[in-house]
């Protein structure tokens, strides 16, 4: 097959139901040039055989077992057995159009690129829910838009990773490819984002980013505060509104994704935020956290009734657009 030009990292835990069509997915790339690194993290399903037999059906796969260590330490691990010249990352229950690593890979030659990201279809309880941003060359000035907190519809020049020794947060559950993402856009000179609707990421209620508890939030919480140091000490000027979605989207969380929404919970993190008024172009965030500044409680609830009901019926549309 060659020298692998691309490296696909795959994380591996409990996805026997899923990992298949993942991995034909990939062998069903028009692009050749790749190596899949399989990282079995202690999976105590059949997850672990999968891999194994794909690695069996073609040697691009490659599969390290391990002791169940978290998807920070797997993707780790991958990073350090890649041989390829780009990084990309894959979430086992995903899968990708066949020629996604043929667009991507011509691209990122064609216009000399450090970082290439395409968008994406979420799908969702029979819902095919598209996520489009229009083409761009794009730099930290467009952070609000364009910085994406996932790592999985990325192709990302290796030395961007090994040069500045980045690696993900070990210990970190929830958020931990936006700390890893949002570094690697800052030590990028050139970055481009595509139409092509390329990726398909499979949301599933109880997976792990799905399932939010009280220490996930302050995780979260700690990540941004992580980012604003870093960037700072790296002399590059976030816009305040970029720092105040980052902040409102966790305090979401609170109202949103806990089993019981945390009034206290949501009012105690970021409180340099809760007295902020939110610019126009965010009204989503001016919807939910209007409440904030006038300490309404008993308001609190028809709100987030009405924001939810607002939110399906966006999911709605989005998959009627398809």
């Amino acid at each position: 097959m060659g020298v692998s030009k691309i490296s696909i990292i795959i994380p591996v835990y409990k996805v026997e139901n899923y990992l298949r069509r993942c991995l034909d997915s990939i062998l069903k790339q028009k692009f050749t040039a790749w190596e899949c690194i399989l990282i079995d993290d202690g999976s105590p399903d059949n997850s672990g055989e999968i891999c194994d037999e794909y690695s069996k059906k073609d040697t691009r796969f490659k599969v390290i077992h391990q002791e169940n260590a978290g998807v920070s330490v797997a993707r780790n691990i991958g990073l350090n057995a890649a041989e390829g010249e780009w990084i990309s990352f894959i979430d086992p229950d995903d899968w990708i159009e066949p020629d996604m690593y043929e667009i991507v890979y011509n691209r990122v030659k064609k216009d000399e690129l450090d970082l290439i990201q395409w968008n994406y279809v979420i799908e969702k309880n029979k819902k095919h829910i598209k996520k489009h941003l229009n083409e761009k060359i794009f730099s930290y000035k467009d952070a609000e838009k364009y910085w994406l907190s996932v790592c999985w519809n990325k192709l990302i020049h290796r030395r961007l990773i090994f040069d500045n020794g980045f690696q993900f947060p070990v210990g970190v559950v929830m958020g931990e490819d936006k700390v890893f993402g949002y570094k690697i856009y800052s030590v990028s000179k050139k970055c481009l984002h595509i139409e092509n609707y390329l990726y398909h990421y499979s949301f599933i209620e109880t997976s792990a980013c799905h399932s939010m508890t009280y220490n996930t939030i302050m995780q979260e919480e700690n990540n941004i505060r992580i980012l604003e140091k870093f960037l700072y000490e790296k002399h590059i000027i976030m816009n305040d509104n970029f720092w105040l979605i980052q902040k409102c989207a966790v305090k979401q969380h609170c109202l949103l994704n806990l089993p019981k929404p945390d009034i206290q919970l949501c009012r105690t993190i970021f409180p340099e935020i809760n007295k902020n008024l939110i610019s126009k172009q965010n009204i989503t965030f001016s919807f939910v956290f209007f409440w904030i500044n006038i300490h309404f409680d008993f308001m609190v609830y028809p709100i987030l009734w009405l924001r939810k009901k607002m939110d399906n019926l966006i999911d709605y549309y989005h998959s009627k657009a398809i």
